[in-house]
């Protein structure tokens, strides 16, 4: 069972962007609120935006911690449990009508996006396929596990950005 915190925008068109928000190691879907609402309020974007869904990872917030795995502490899960999560709370809010086209990650949510979209690659899908388009990474954690290798020109132009000191 993942919860999720489900804020809607009155003032934005009915098919106004979606975005998807990962919550980092030590936080919850509430740690999006402020951002959520300085978006709400924005001039520009709050006509743009219908909404932020704001996800508690498992064992985070009102996500129990899974059942059936071994151990259930805080610290056993993985970052590929995690990752698995995520890849799964995509598909289930897309078939709910509630699929993202952007998503947003701070600190360990921002490795697993980086993670679901290698998972995602490793299979012949990605991020894209799953309908988003936009990804901002707010103090990610670096992936380590996987050297980052550009896609094919066009594949996912759009989550890539490339920055002189960081680069790719």
């Amino acid at each position: 069972k993942i919860c999720a915190d489900v804020r809607v925008n009155p003032r934005a068109p009915r098919f106004g962007t979606t975005i998807l928000a990962v919550h980092g190691l030590t936080e919850t879907a509430a740690a999006w609120g402020p951002l959520t609402d300085a978006i709400f309020s924005d001039r520009e974007l709050r006509s743009r935006v219908r909404r932020v869904i704001a996800i508690d990872l498992p064992g985070h917030g009102d996500s129990p911690m899974p059942v059936g795995l071994p151990g259930a502490l805080f610290g056993e899960l993985t970052t590929d449990d995690n990752v698995s999560v995520l890849i799964q709370s995509i598909r289930i809010l897309r078939e709910l009508g509630l699929g993202s086209s952007m998503i947003f990650g701070h600190s360990m949510g921002g490795l697993e996006i980086q993670g679901a979209q290698g998972a995602l690659l490793a299979k012949g899908s990605s991020l894209a396929d799953l309908g988003i388009r936009r990804a901002l990474l707010l103090a990610p954690v670096p992936g380590g596990r996987h050297r980052f290798t550009p896609p094919p020109p066009g594949a996912l132009s759009a989550l890539l950005l490339t920055h002189p000191a960081p680069g790719t």
